[in-house]
């Protein structure tokens, strides 16, 4: 945690699998600032029983202010200021109704990752980064592959910000 000011136009990247999906509450991530400042993205309840990756762009269309996951789009301020001295960072993982109904595992956590760096090795934008893309293109995975607004549709848009994130190379 601390100055995180630097990951300003970069994203959150983590995996997750449940074996249950009957609470969706557990589909939150939330950051926490300084003097209570709080944003929150919604990211879905995974589907079960499979490992999927989940990405929240950490700019502007991604996330909301207060923990709620909806309501007031954050600025790209807020999420500046939620960033430069970020306290708390929880990612969601209740997917069951009933207490200790569902086994939830979370993997490859990182924070401040280039948006486009889809594959190892990390940091390096490659050939198999497009491949990713091109496949999460196909599989319409809109938390992963959808790079343009809106967040929630795979277009041809999100393959014109792929190409120009890829030839930009990563801040």
């Amino acid at each position: 945690m601390g100055d995180r000011s630097s990951f300003v136009g970069r994203a959150l990247r983590y995996s997750i699998r449940t074996d249950a999906d009957s609470f969706p509450n557990g589909r939150l991530v939330e950051l926490y600032g300084d003097s209570g400042q709080i944003i929150s993205a919604d990211v879905g309840v995974p589907p079960v029983n499979v490992w999927v990756e989940r990405r929240v762009d950490l700019a502007e269309g991604s996330w909301f202010v207060g923990p709620t996951g909806g309501g007031t789009l954050a600025t790209a301020g807020q999420i500046a200021g939620v960033l430069g001295d970020l306290e708390r960072m929880l990612v969601g993982m209740e997917f069951g109704g009933d207490s200790g109904e569902e086994v939830v595992d979370l993997d490859s956590v990182a924070l401040g990752i280039c948006r486009i760096d889809f594959a190892a090795p990390w940091g390096v934008l490659s050939q198999t980064d497009v491949a990713v893309f091109v496949d999460l293109f196909f599989g319409a995975d809109p938390f992963v592959a959808a790079l343009a607004a809106p967040d929630d549709v795979v277009s041809q848009a999100d393959v014109a910000a792929f190409v120009d994130l890829f030839f930009a190379g990563c801040p």
